[in-house]
């Protein structure tokens, strides 16, 4: 088998409806198929062969989805990076996964890789894909001298237009994903053939209700699991992907109008950002085509669900899975979802919630979620002894705490390693997070444990408020107590602007943590 085959199905099947959609292209399914194979080609001219690690360091574009089939077609491993990273993060992914061959973007990603190319020993080609948006760009020039690069553009006009996908095993590995690394360096998750077959087939027909005449636009990095349901879904169903380079709610509703769009997936943060962007000026979009949201990558605040489904008139669906499970095992049922539920498992999938002996809990009782599936990964590369200690037999250990109802339901408590205890009390942030969410004037918010002598751990929340609201700490401390347990209620409460975030959008609760026990050492 080979992931890349869905392309040829397509080809065979639609082979002149729209496939990949951007501001600069419109290609079918027809000539998106011949450019991946014109670039797996080039690649394997350079000595890629199966099993080799490629790097892409590209925004979302079309020629992200270009390199990414490539890679998968000649059986080659595909290594994800966020077009944020930098330097020393370069250097860590490329080291661990031995990539021989990297693809990025000129201007400041090619310089970033530039700049640590002597402490790559396994890197052999360094393919620039131009920077179109930046207008008389001359840095492959300027770098060249420095280190060999060649040219995304001249690979692909000499590559070959035909090429038969390498046969795979189902267990083969087609892809690594960095993760985010809470403690330590980032661990490499192998997803393979399998995993993501399954799961773009789950999210094609049972998730994502699309079908090959529609159009997809997620605001969510490629780098991300996400793709599989953004992109490997809608492709799988022959669907039409839109790529977006960077997430702007202004541009995204942009988009959904000038494109048609029926579909767009994002995480909550986008969402809350799209529905103040369009309250400011309705007149300036035309959303009648958009159908369908999905929500994943964090928990929706329940009070948003019904503003996204009454202000856009959509169907809306949130989902759940993490890297190592390929993104969904679990989802909403579209029409029968529950408020703040992440909906019953997904099919071919098992999900239980335990204790810390590992025995099932009790309906309505928390514990942590363990999943079994077909998408759940091969195993952390190069870290046997991490692979291990994330399952149990043979369940994988997710880390979130949960909890079922007697439908069946799964609800997101929080992340293990995120739960506070405050004077001998379980304190779940996201629970604390609902409520302030439920205040008219608060945008945003998040809540971390801090150290304390007394309670061993307090919660602080930092809110961003709407446009146009004022408030202050002890306002909402004292909107809390109206709505919760005393010991739930946030000690300290600070206002910021804007609550820092990753390229995903999903908020930085490390670094608010971070900065806050900084402060509190130094003050």
């Amino acid at each position: 088998m080979n992931l890349a085959e869905i392309l040829e199905r397509n080809t065979l099947r639609i082979p002149q409806n729209s496939a990949v959609i951007s501001e600069d292209v419109h290609w079918s399914w027809k000539e998106f198929n011949t450019l991946v194979n014109r670039m797996g080609n080039a690649l394997q001219g350079l000595g890629v062969r199966k099993g080799d690690r490629v790097g892409i360091y590209l925004p979302n574009s079309p020629e992200y989805l270009v390199v990414y089939f490539a890679i998968a077609k000649i059986g080659a491993i595909a290594v994800a990076f966020n077009i944020m990273y930098k330097g020393a993060e370069i250097t860590y992914i490329i080291n661990n996964s031995e990539a021989t061959a990297l693809v990025c973007l000129d201007g400041e990603p090619l310089r970033n890789v530039v700049g640590v190319v002597g402490e790559l020993p396994t890197l052999k080609h360094l393919i620039v894909v131009p920077a179109r948006a930046a207008s008389g760009s001359n840095s492959t020039a300027v770098f060249s001298a420095a280190f060999p690069v060649l040219s995304y553009d001249k690979l692909l006009g000499a590559g070959e237009p035909v090429l038969a996908a390498v046969d795979c095993a189902a267990d083969d590995v087609v892809t690594i994903l960095y993760t985010s690394g809470t403690t330590g360096q980032p661990k490499g998750a192998m997803l393979t053939h399998r995993n993501f077959s399954d799961n773009a087939k789950l999210n094609a027909f049972y998730t994502l209700h699309i079908n090959d005449q529609d159009r997809f636009l997620t605001g969510t990095p490629f780098c991300h699991i996400f793709f599989v349901l953004t992109v490997l879904g809608p492709i799988y169903k022959g669907a039409a992907v839109i790529t977006m380079p960077r997430f702007f709610p202004d541009k995204a509703l942009e988009l959904i109008s000038r494109f048609r769009v029926t579909h767009f997936a994002g995480v909550p943060t986008m969402y809350i950002y799209m529905l103040q962007t369009y309250a400011a000026h309705p007149e300036l979009y035309d959303l009648q085509s958009w159908r369908f949201a999905q929500a994943a990558g964090a928990a929706m605040p329940a009070e948003y669900i019904e503003r996204i489904e009454q202000t856009f008139q959509v169907g809306f669906c949130e989902c759940y899975g993490s890297t190592e499970t390929s993104s969904t095992c679990t989802y909403g049922r579209l029409g029968h979802g529950k408020a703040g539920s992440i909906g019953p498992a997904a099919e071919d999938w098992e999900v239980q919630v335990v204790d810390g002996g590992n025995r099932e809990v009790a309906c309505g009782d928390v514990g942590e979620i363990v999943v079994k599936g077909p998408g759940v990964f091969r195993g952390y590369w190069k870290m046997p002894a991490a692979t291990r200690e994330a399952f149990t037999d043979g369940w994988f250990h997710t880390g979130d705490l949960g909890r079922r109802d007697e439908d069946g339901y799964f609800y997101i408590v929080d992340r293990k390693k995120d739960m506070l205890i405050c004077g001998g009390y379980n304190v779940y942030p996201r629970e604390v997070e609902e409520v302030l969410y439920s205040h008219p004037a608060v945008l945003e918010a998040a809540v971390v444990g801090l150290p304390d002598p007394v309670k061993g751990e307090i919660p602080k929340a930092f809110i961003s408020l709407r446009p146009g609201q004022q408030t202050t700490a002890e306002e909402i401390i004292t909107y809390c107590r109206s709505k919760m347990a005393a010991y739930k209620v946030p000690r300290l409460v600070e206002l910021l602007p804007e609550l820092p975030k990753n390229m995903s959008g999903k908020i930085l609760k490390r670094s608010l943590k971070a900065t806050s026990q900084s402060d509190a050492e130094t003050g």
